[in-house]
């Protein structure tokens, strides 16, 4: 097991039988995008094995652990396999941004707000949204995190009353399916003065 991201490991060919030769030994990873290794290793002659240096890929992929499998060949010789599991390095948290403050009677706010992934998917996500007071702000019940992308914007509505109520804290949280919820917090700000 690895940590995506982690930089270099190394791994180790076996022979079963001391070669009098040089045996070049080529070697293959299953998924280039997680764990990338050297096109071949040389075991000497003398030798029983041969280290090689195994690279784990970053990328920004919220994938979760990955599987590959490292093969050697050798031309008329029984392969050797080996798995390796590649454990993301992307979480599964929602992210809220919301402005510290805003006026009760600041209307809509177009894009004020956002949700953000720590990675991207290769799907859209929807992503539910709630206000946690309906009579100082409301946001849309959803918004759509794009596939690739790493954040969706949305509009704060504020509900400008006539009741002199003075500061109003007001959380929004983000919730999906697989996800960890987020949740952040604003002030709105009464514009009616006793």
């Amino acid at each position: 097991t690895v940590f995506e991201g982690g930089g270099l490991t190394q791994g180790v060919v076996w022979v079963s039988a001391v070669p009098a030769a040089n045996i070049p030994v080529s070697l293959a990873s299953s998924d280039l995008s997680e764990i990338e290794v050297p096109e071949s290793v040389i075991v000497p002659s003398g030798q029983t094995s041969a280290v090689f240096t195994v690279t784990t890929v970053d990328d920004t992929l919220i994938d979760g652990p990955q599987t590959a499998t490292l093969t050697a060949h050798v031309q008329n010789w029984t392969d050797g396999n080996a798995a390796i599991t590649v454990l993301d390095n992307e979480s599964s948290n929602l992210l809220v941004t919301l402005p510290a403050s805003a006026l009760e009677n600041a209307g809509t706010l177009t894009n004020a707000g956002a949700v953000r992934l720590s990675g991207t998917l290769p799907t859209n996500l929807l992503v539910s949204l709630l206000s946690s007071d309906l009579t100082a702000a409301t946001v849309p019940p959803s918004v759509t995190i794009p596939g690739g992308q790493f954040s969706a914007a949305f509009s704060i509505t504020f509900v400008d009353d006539l009741s002199v109520d003075g500061s109003q804290r007001v959380t929004v949280t983000a919730s999906a399916p697989g996800f960890t919820d987020g949740a952040a917090s604003m002030t709105v700000l009464d514009d009616e003065t006793p």
